[in-house]
């Protein structure tokens, strides 16, 4: 009778431990599908002050290197490229900061909603872009693509500074 009921406990074991790794595994599985990892990492991350922008600072520098590349070339191509990556590389800096918005404009309104001022240089030299990406015919100076480069780095030091 014990020998029977210790081999009844034996098979409930097994069946509780196979039950535990097939709830652990649908945990998992859904867990993933929702999302939940990565929200609680970054918060994690956020509470012990570890800045993913941090992390990609080297990224940065070389597409800020890159840019300045560019701007140095004695093509017109290459300013207008530089400009365009400006641009790109502000608008991805301000979906990593979390700012809300699909476009440039709609970021733009985020950050007036959280109380940046002066954006209108920073809608002018959006604008300019979107004329390059729309006007293969359009003239661009060095003079003015450096200008623009240097409100857009204006921008992005302010940035870095109201983060750290």
């Amino acid at each position: 009778m014990v020998k029977q009921l210790l081999l009844i406990l034996y098979y409930l074991k097994l069946i509780s431990l196979g039950l535990i790794l097939v709830f652990l595994i649908g945990i998992i599985i859904y867990s993933k599908k929702l999302k939940i990892f990565p929200k609680k990492i970054r918060t994690i991350k956020d509470w012990f002050g570890m800045n993913p922008l941090l992390d990609s600072s080297s990224k940065s520098k070389r597409a800020w290197k890159e840019i300045q590349n560019l701007i140095e070339e004695d093509y017109q191509s290459s300013w207008k490229l530089a400009v365009i990556k400006t641009d790109a590389l502000i608008e991805n800096f301000l979906k990593q900061l979390g700012f809300q918005g699909n476009n440039f404009h709609e970021l733009l309104i985020s950050l007036k909603l959280k109380g940046y001022q002066n954006l209108d240089l920073l809608k002018g030299t959006h604008q300019v872009c979107e004329e390059i990406l729309n006007n293969k015919d359009f003239n661009l100076s060095q003079k003015e693509a450096l200008n623009i480069i240097a409100i857009y780095k204006r921008f992005w030091d302010e940035l870095v500074k109201n983060i750290l």
